[in-house]
């Protein structure tokens, strides 16, 4: 992994930096906001170069609402993702984005999504988009993503081949909606 990709901020952290950016904005707008965001705000310097760097790589359009910026970083995840076998878990589509050099911040995007089965690539994106959603809207800084995305540990094989944890139980069970919860 290049230091380029391991320094990419979450969609959470990008969604901190546009806090009250006035909607429909271009990616140009986005980055002009954040930049100014960053030059009369307490962010550190390293952060809001990041931030900046990710919203000029997003597909050049207009975004209607925060929730169409977070789509897009979906869509990153999406390239990633479309290879895999499917159906597939959550473990194994963390695999296949890894094989296929997917940077740290897509692999955590995927890591928060609930363990079960995925039909294909669509159902993934949703619960992408989901889960990048719920962590923005519970305010989670930069920080605090990292350390949600760090107390899960991948899963590891055993002598025996069988998967076993090294860490703590993953906490993306915890963020399934309330509605979904009645059918687990």
């Amino acid at each position: 992994m290049t230091e380029n990709q391991s320094a990419r901020p979450s969609p959470a952290l990008v969604q901190r930096h546009l806090h009250g950016m006035d909607y429909p904005a271009s990616r140009d707008d986005l980055v002009n906001y954040a930049r100014r965001e960053c030059e009369g705000g307490n962010y550190p310097q390293g952060e809001c170069e990041r931030v900046l760097q990710a919203l000029s790589q997003l597909p050049d359009r207009e975004y209607q609402r925060p929730v169409d910026v977070s789509k897009a970083f979906g869509e990153v995840a999406r390239g990633y993702l479309q290879n895999a076998s499917y159906p597939a878990r959550r473990d194994d589509l963390v695999a296949s984005a890894r094989d296929q050099g997917a940077d740290q911040t897509v692999l955590d995007m995927i890591v928060l999504i609930p363990d079960e089965e995925y039909p294909d690539v669509d159902a993934v994106i949703v619960q992408v988009i989901d889960a990048e959603l719920r962590l923005s809207a519970a305010g989670y800084s930069s920080k605090g993503r990292d350390s949600v995305t760090a107390s899960l540990t991948p899963p590891t094989r055993r002598a025996d081949g069988q998967r076993a944890r090294t860490g703590p139980m993953p906490l993306a069970p915890l963020l399934i909606p309330v509605t979904k919860m009645a059918h687990v």
